[in-house]
């Protein structure tokens, strides 16, 4: 990825999630490439105006020292690998991975980090809480007809319907034993 395709990614988790005062990183070369353009830019009006406005503090993980950050590193291999288990030899169109990806972070922020209480049968707080104010559930389709005769027919509807299920389903189960029972 380099320095702009990161400033893309960036912009859209701003827009998603909106912007956060600590951004912790490590030291890979998408992420300073895009700190060293903020700085040769930071005279730039809009990107001090940004900046200054957000109260943003980047901070890098000491380099060459990955062990720092092993708290996201252990979530993204496991990610990756249930990720590899639940694509397997799957074909999958560009639309239906941006769908499955935003699924799966619902599966991902939906772990518990711990109790809200100390009776363990109460709601436990989640990534989903902090990042929405609530827990994200994915609910499935009410009715799968096409009304529409000029697209896809409603057998093609349920069948790609089934099959991401199918995909979604490998990823949860692969998820809980990978890293939940861990």
């Amino acid at each position: 990825m380099t320095a702009s395709d990161f400033l893309l990614a960036f912009r859209r988790f701003v827009a998603y999630h909106s912007l956060r005062s600590l951004i912790i990183s490590d030291n890979g070369r998408n992420f300073v490439g895009f700190n060293n353009f903020l700085k040769e830019n930071m005279e730039e009006p809009e990107v001090r105006s940004y900046l200054e406005g957000s109260g943003v503090n980047w901070k890098f993980i000491t380099p060459r020292a990955p062990w720092f950050g092993g708290f996201y590193e252990r979530l993204i291999g496991v990610l990756k690998g249930c990720l590899s288990k639940a694509l397997y030899h799957k074909r999958v169109s560009f639309e239906e991975l941006r769908t499955l990806l935003v699924e799966f972070q619902v599966v991902i922020n939906s772990r518990p980090l711990t109790y809200l209480s100390s009776d363990r049968d109460c709601e436990a707080l989640t990534p989903s809480m902090l990042l929405y104010g609530r827990n994200v559930c994915i609910p499935p389709p009410n009715n799968l007809t096409n009304d529409d005769p000029d697209f896809t027919s409603s057998s093609d509807l349920r069948a790609q319907y089934l099959r991401l299920s199918s995909v979604l389903r490998k990823f949860k189960n692969s998820w809980k034993r990978d890293y939940l029972m861990s």
